[in-house]
């Protein structure tokens, strides 16, 4: 069985592309500022629902989001 790593690099860029802010994220996620830090930088996971938060933020489409989270 694999299991799932998170690799948030491809979701950072997402940001810059969208011009999307930590801060700015983490209030439409319902996160605080240092949490959404520590988890864009992986000292904390993301939970599911997280992901879609930020996935919608993001204008992320559904069957996209694996790829802006995980790496095998």
């Amino acid at each position: 069985m694999t299991r799932e790593i998170f690799d948030l690099t491809r979701l950072r860029e997402r940001m810059r592309s969208q011009g999307m802010s930590i801060e700015r994220l983490a209030e439409a996620v319902g996160l605080g500022t240092w949490a959404m830090w520590a988890k864009l930088h992986g000292d904390y996971d993301f939970k599911s629902t997280e992901i879609i938060r930020v996935a919608d933020a993001l204008k992320i489409p559904g069957r996209e989001i694996a790829t802006y989270f995980f790496r095998r």
